[in-house]
């Protein structure tokens, strides 16, 4: 289980890398990666939180909340559809669901 988990956070680690490095030229990925912000994009940090929040027993106030916010403040700059997809991966597209629901204006 452990090994397969860490087969997965790695992949999509790397999949978050080669988001933002698209379209680059190869002899400046190295200067573009020293100066990207390091940590996650919103779409991967609210994936990462969804898979912790599942791991935990979906009881954290916290992270469920932290979803919410980074859905309402990030709006349009949450890419839904790589969003989408890495929670399918992780098997925690139900909770996204619900988080987007969640999140929308009254």
């Amino acid at each position: 289980m452990a090994l397969s988990l860490s087969r997965t956070v790695i992949a999509l680690s790397q999949a978050g890398l080669a988001r933002r490095l698209q379209g680059s030229d190869p002899d400046t990925v190295g200067l573009r990666f020293v100066g990207l912000h390091y940590g996650a994009d919103l779409a991967d940090e609210v994936r990462g939180l969804l898979e912790w929040y599942r791991w935990g027993g979906e009881v954290s106030a916290r992270q469920w909340s932290d979803v919410l916010g980074i859905l309402r403040v990030g709006g349009e700059a949450v890419d839904r559809v790589y969003l989408s997809s890495g929670a399918l991966e992780l098997g925690v597209l139900d909770l996204l669901d619900r988080a987007i629901q969640q999140a929308e204006p009254d």
